[in-house]
């Protein structure tokens, strides 16, 4: 499976490259191309790590932000190895904590939208190409539609709203523009899309995407133990995954979906909670 990574440079992202490449019985089935706005200072980073990437994994330079320079690398990439069977994007920014923010902290300076925009622009070059549709996993998390936010432990509701706010509306407009994509109706992100007609007038294939929202991230070891919502559905008590057990959810869904008719199909599709 040809597999193009965006965001692998941190948290989830790095969780499922390091699952995929290094941990895998099934790794050599994979051709993995990660597109990164600083290819050196990540591959620095992975030296720090004591971590050498094999020849299975190609690295591209490329900003989520700019629809041209996304383009660019997927075109380079097709060029030198045919379609793309499957996008994972574990786009995002870490919080920055000032004083003058108070309890709502802002995002990097020039990423305030990076999903949002970041995903739109994924979206655009994906529906402009010529090629056969990728499947697409996403990255999201749990408590921004109403309805899971209303079933979070009370303490997380609170840090939510507070420590939050900034990335949480950076992912509930994302969702609303994959939901739209793929005509899922959502009372939170869709809740236009009721009808067999509208959800047929999406421009992308539901089965092809899978959101995967996670619990409160940690920075916590791989435990390859935790629970896993309906589709479309929430959790009660989804206090917290770490980071590794979110790679290794999307890892597994991978390799599932590795073995189905048609390498760019899932196994697993629609939107799944994850948490310990």
């Amino acid at each position: 499976m040809k597999i193009v990574i965006l965001g692998a440079s941190r948290g989830c992202g790095l969780a499922l490259l390091k699952r995929l490449v290094f941990d895998d019985a099934a790794a050599s089935q994979h051709t993995i191309h990660l597109l990164l706005r600083n290819p050196s200072s990540f591959s620095q980073h992975l030296c720090t790590l004591g971590m050498s990437l094999p020849s299975s994994v190609h690295l591209h330079q490329a900003d989520a932000l700019s629809i041209s320079s996304l383009s660019c690398a997927f075109q380079s990439i097709r060029k030198h190895g045919g379609k793309v069977d499957l996008i994972v994007s574990s786009l995002g920014a870490v919080p920055v904590f000032e004083w003058k923010s108070g309890l709502k902290p802002r995002l990097q300076a020039g990423l305030e939208r990076i999903c949002a925009d970041g995903t739109k622009n994924l979206l655009d070059v994906m529906r402009d190409s010529t090629a056969p549709t990728p499947a697409l996993i996403v990255v999201s998390s749990n408590g921004i539609g109403q309805e899971s936010l209303e079933r979070l432990p009370w303490i997380l509701k609170f840090f939510y709203h507070h420590l939050l706010t900034h990335p949480h509306a950076d992912k509930h407009e994302m969702e609303e523009l994959l939901h739209r994509a793929y005509g899922l109706h959502s009372d939170d992100f869709n809740p236009s899309a009721k009808s067999s007609s509208e959800r047929s007038a999406a421009p992308f294939d539901p089965s092809k995407l899978l959101i995967v929202r996670p619990s409160l991230l940690t920075s916590g070891a791989r435990t390859g133990k935790y629970r896993i919502s309906e589709a479309g559905s929430t959790l009660d008590s989804a206090w917290t995954i770490s980071r590794e057990d979110v790679g290794h959810f999307i890892a597994e869904s991978i390799n599932e979906s590795a073995g189905e008719a048609g390498s760019n199909a899932l196994n697993r599709s629609g939107a799944y909670v994850v948490s310990y």
